[in-house]
């Protein structure tokens, strides 16, 4: 395992295959710590919006809302589930472009969209906790 993590060989395609999609055993910093902070951002956005709720807010996701109303940990199980089977899809898939887009460029932008949606609950959360 140990090899599999830090010793890797593929990080570019093949030399006889000069195709722009391929698949790599090194995923590289940025991807790697892209995807370990969107699960991070996943988990804070789940914590903030338990507490939103608590203090009268709602939940705009009707699948999500759904969850919620079953237990607060299927609530927290089903949406880190789907944000981590989607992570790991774009991460495998960093180098096919999907509309122009790479799946490394699909995972920036999410945590772009992330970080936004963290900080308007932040700016929400704040006069309410102070």
């Amino acid at each position: 395992m140990f090899y599999a993590l830090f010793m890797s060989r593929r990080r570019s395609h093949r030399r006889t295959d000069h195709s722009k999609s391929y698949y790599s055993d090194s995923y590289g910093p940025y991807v790697t710590g892209a995807a370990l902070l969107l699960m991070l951002f996943c988990v804070l956005d789940s914590y903030f919006t338990l507490l939103l709720i608590q203090y009268g807010s709602i939940e705009l996701n009707p699948i999500l809302a759904w969850a919620l109303q079953q237990h607060v940990l299927f609530f927290f199980l089903l949406k880190y589930s789907v944000t981590a089977v989607c992570v790991v899809v774009a991460v495998m898939h960093k180098q096919f472009p999907v509309y122009g887009l790479k799946g490394s460029h699909i995972l920036m932008a999410c945590l772009l969209g992330y970080g936004i949606l963290i900080h308007y609950q932040l700016a929400m959360l704040l006069p309410v906790l102070f």
